[in-house]
């Protein structure tokens, strides 16, 4: 048995093992000493930015959905605008159906 030849490659095993575990140590010593700082860095900007994020669509929220929001006012206003205009309407169609000749000769002057 070559017990010697067995024990040369054991050795370089060890040695290879050994050197791989040193350079895990580094690398897990610089991912403790650089990356794992920059990653929570990282994570306190994007909540931050989430906590940003929500203010914006809370106050998005508030201006166009609350029942006293700008927004819904000048919906109001508009619908209302258009209901007049629909009424108007409606009184000129009544009114030309009653009387078609006025379309061509306009208002009926009654006593100057």
């Amino acid at each position: 048995m070559p017990v010697e030849e067995i024990g040369n490659d054991l050795r370089k095993t060890l040695e290879t093992l050994d050197n791989t575990l040193r350079s895990a140590d580094r690398t897990l010593t610089r991912v403790d000493v650089e990356t794992l700082p920059e990653a929570k860095k990282m994570l306190e900007d994007l909540r931050r930015a989430l906590t940003a994020a929500e203010r914006v669509l809370s106050s998005a929220d508030n201006t166009l959905l609350g029942p006293d929001a700008p927004g819904q006012q000048e919906l109001r206003d508009a619908l209302q605008e258009i209901a007049r205009s629909a009424r108007a309407i409606r009184l000129l169609a009544d009114t030309l159906e009653q009387n078609p000749e006025s379309l061509l000769r306009g208002k009926n002057k009654e006593n100057p």
